[in-house]
């Protein structure tokens, strides 16, 4: 898995090399009856995934967390995009984090804090 901050050329090559196969069926016997079908195989041979040291949010400390790169044939065109289940959840804790440092400010200025 990629670690690094340069991005892998090899990543970059094999979404490239993804190949992808439509087989379209139609038959209409003119009486009305009338079959449509749609195949689409995606062969993709190489790891998407890498690891990203990133700040989350911005003027927060670095995070390391796992990107895949992901991938849908639209239009016929393949669309990429990237998903991180690890940065979900990497934000979530930051906010939280963020959001008990203020109420903490608060608390120690001798405010009351009702949390509902």
């Amino acid at each position: 898995m990629q670690t690094n901050r340069d991005l892998d050329p090899d990543i970059v090559r094999s979404t490239y090399s993804t190949c992808e196969e439509q087989d379209i069926q139609a038959a209409d016997d003119k009486k009305g009856n009338k079959t449509t079908s749609f195949d689409q195989r995606i062969q993709q041979p190489h790891d998407l995934r890498f690891t990203l040291n990133w700040p989350v949010i911005s003027g927060e400390p670095k995070t390391k967390f796992q990107v895949e790169i992901n991938y849908d044939v639209r239009d016929k065109a393949i669309e990429f995009w990237l998903e991180s289940v690890e940065m979900h959840e990497a934000i979530q804790e930051q906010c939280q984090a963020l959001i008990d440092g203020q109420i903490a400010l608060f608390q120690e200025a001798g405010l009351t804090i009702v949390e509902q």
